[in-house]
């Protein structure tokens, strides 16, 4: 059944299922409920639910699909999907006794099916765990549920860089060379650590918001430490994004992957091979940027320059702020903790076996309005070189009033005849 055929439930199925879910403390429940009694239909007791902010979207949409399961993982509950990573699904949530928001990204079952890799990625994790640093984002804890493994991580307010280079195109030189220094410097501690990233792209570097003054510089983080050497080899991590050498897991290879990034950046796609020099496409491009970049894609992982270098040469360029403006008010889905804006696929849910009837990112026909409004119908513009119908038959229209008009006024003017 396509999105669009899938029903919706009724009134009072949508009441059992909040009721079901164990979404809404009883106490909480019982003002949710007294607040929808008077809603006629589950969209009405929905969106009342959602403005009152007793539901988010995510939940409602959830429960309108007659679902009652799926809102919790461990102790912590479930508000929002973020997005897909390389190695999982990321969702928005809170622990439910702290009032913490996190990042839970949850890995697919055959990720951890062959025997001795869920070892490996929990020692990994330990590794990762270490890494403490202002741009790098914190890795709190790795658990199991079931058959699925979850990572718990610090939550960022904020978007993937592929999610703000999609909205904003390519970025000014000032800004990406910024972002990149920031996420050079997370990369710097994680290798000085002996913690080397493994599958770098724009997906797991994310911007936050900032204060919003004009030569403020948005935090960068670099997440998805932990999964080096066991990320997806589908999609972006498997191309554009990956260094050239047989084992892409060490620090000249994330260094490789962070140009790729940097290149994205300027140039608002990923490069391509052969890469072209950056100043082919970006003329204004500095030749020091230009020749950094270039060294940080040599084919040659001895040729690169490291983090901490790159960090250091991107300093004088992206330090002082030139007052450009990097609009970060993306769709919710893109605020994330290593995510790229929200797509639906076909694959597994990351729920699967968890007693899920289907995947909790899916959205119901019926999308619960936010507080932007209600969007706008795009207006349809006439073929060029034809005329629309309705304006032909105004113009026609138009032409006999005018003929009437005039005969009548020539005939009261035209002298009388006979007599």
């Amino acid at each position: 059944m396509t999105a669009a055929a899938r029903p919706t439930v009724d009134r009072p199925a949508f009441l059992a299922g909040l009721r079901a879910s164990g979404v809404l403390a009883d106490a909480r429940l019982d003002r949710a409920l007294a607040d929808v009694t008077f809603a006629r239909t589950a969209r009405d007791a929905a969106e009342l639910l959602v403005a009152s902010e007793a539901l988010t979207r995510f939940q409602a949409e959830r429960l309108l699909a007659g679902k009652s399961d799926g809102f919790a993982v461990g102790p912590y509950a479930i508000l929002e999907h973020l997005g897909k990573t390389a190695n999982g699904r990321v969702f928005k949530a809170r622990h439910r006794r702290m009032n913490r928001l996190v990042a839970i990204e949850i890995l697919p079952a055959v990720t951890t099916a062959a025997e001795g890799t869920l070892d490996a990625i929990r020692a990994e994790a330990r590794h990762a765990a270490k890494l403490t640093h202002p741009n790098l984002i914190t890795l709190l804890d790795v658990n199991q549920l079931g058959d699925r493994t979850y990572f718990v991580k610090e939550h960022l307010d904020g978007a993937a860089v592929s999610a703000v280079s999609l909205e904003n195109g390519p970025l000014a030189v000032g800004a990406a060379a910024d972002m990149i220094r920031q996420a050079a410097l997370g990369l710097q501690h994680a290798h000085e650590k002996g913690v080397v990233h493994g599958h770098l792209s724009p997906v797991a570097i994310l911007v936050g918001k900032g204060g919003g003054g004009a030569n403020e510089r948005p935090p960068v983080k670099v997440s998805g430490f932990g999964l080096g050497r066991f990320g997806s080899v589908e999609g972006t991590t498997a191309g554009e994004y990956r260094a050239p050498e047989p084992v892409p897991a060490t620090p000249a290879a994330d260094v490789y992957a962070l140009g790729c990034v940097f290149f994205h950046l300027l140039a608002a796609h990923p490069p391509v091979l052969p890469v072209p020099p950056i100043r082919y496409i970006r003329p204004e491009v500095p030749s020091a940027v230009a020749a950094l970049l270039a060294a940080m894609l040599a084919t040659d992982p001895t040729a690169r320059p490291t983090a901490e270098d790159v960090a250091l040469r991107l300093s004088a360029f992206g330090d002082a702020g030139t007052g450009e403006h990097i609009d970060l008010n993306l769709p919710a889905a893109s605020y994330s903790a290593a995510t790229s804006i929200l797509q639906h696929t076909s694959s597994a849910s990351p729920f699967a076996g968890m007693t899920l009837e289907g995947d909790p990112h899916e959205q119901t026909p019926v999308a619960v309005p936010t507080r932007k409004g209600k969007p706008r119908r795009a207006k349809m513009p006439a073929p060029r070189g034809r005329s629309h119908p309705l304006a032909t038959a105004s113009v026609l229209l138009l032409v006999a009033v005018g003929v009437t008009v005039a005969l009548t006024l020539m005939l009261k003017r035209a002298p009388a005849v006979g007599h």
